[in-house]
């Protein structure tokens, strides 16, 4: 299993255990709630953009989106800890607040699976001295991944559910910028793996720029997109152009929360359920 923490120690630990007040910036909506699961939000004292879950994070001072951090922003702050998803950026910010010797910079990464997510909180409750807590959620999880790993093969990484798979393409955009398609070794190619269907964007390697024909080529069955992009996708698929197009032929549209969809947190067997009988009515 992969290391989800890029620097993590037993003195670490002991100072979360010694030092108070514990003072945590957390960037990564799936950070921040497996910080509420572990017990630990009454040490936040600041989240990013995609920390909208619990309803009670919005609540928090916001250093806004992770891959434009500002430095300022999160040392004004005057954090002890700050814990971050591996895309938090720009590198520079990072460079900056790894090298900073009053914070201990935690950097985190679920890799796009199950087993991820199930690391990413055996050393986030281990770094804030509350393991028993972090084997109490990952038990949990577990309960809940079961029935959907079972006769799937997906412990190992892989696998669909009972059936034909569809063919999925997921569309994101955001306002005021080009529309995307999810390809291999994205967030989304692993959902819809896990979902059970066929990424029929997986020829492509990372989010890439939108491109009628691959829509109107490849056929989907179903479009899968975030919430927030909803409106900008179906004003871009609803035209003439796109009419041939099964899905959208069918209406099979299924449309989910960014965070929900893509953060890999404490929802993700939720989530995957949730795809997996959209996908196969």
């Amino acid at each position: 299993m992969p290391m989800a923490l890029c620097a993590t120690s037993a003195w670490w630990s002991s100072f979360v255990r010694a030092e108070t007040p514990i003072r945590v910036v957390c960037i990564g909506g799936a950070l921040t709630e497996i910080m509420y699961e572990l017990g630990l939000e009454k040490y936040l004292v600041g989240v990013d953009t995609s920390s909208n879950f619990p309803s009670m994070a919005n609540l928090l001072p916001n250093v806004g989106y992770a891959r434009t951090l500002s430095a300022e922003g999160i040392l004004s702050m005057r954090p002890t800890h700050v814990v971050c998803s591996a895309n938090a950026g720009p590198q520079h910010v990072v460079t900056i607040l790894k090298r900073n010797k009053k914070i201990h910079f935690s950097q985190f990464d679920s890799h796009h699976r199950f087993e991820g997510l199930l690391q990413t909180i055996k050393e986030l409750a281990y770094l804030f001295d509350v393991s028993k807590k972090g084997d109490w959620l990952t038990e949990r999880l577990l309960d809940e991944w079961a029935p959907l790993s079972a006769g799937h093969g997906m412990a190992s990484g892989g696998g669909k559910a009972s059936g034909v798979a569809p063919k999925v393409i997921f569309i994101l955009s955001h306002r005021g910028s080009e529309i995307v398609v999810g390809g291999k070794a994205t967030e989304a190619d692993a959902m819809i793996e896990y979902a059970g269907g066929m990424n029929v964007a997986s020829s492509l390697k990372g989010y890439k720029s939108f491109s009628k024909e691959i829509v109107i080529q490849t056929n989907p069955d179903i479009i899968l997109m975030t919430q927030q992009s909803e409106k900008y996708v179906m004003a871009v698929l609803k035209t003439h152009y796109f009419s041939s197009v099964s899905a959208i032929r069918n209406q099979r549209f299924i449309a989910i929360e960014a965070n929900q969809l893509l953060g890999f947190g404490p929802r993700l067997p939720m989530t995957v359920a949730q795809l997996r009988k959209a996908f196969f009515v």
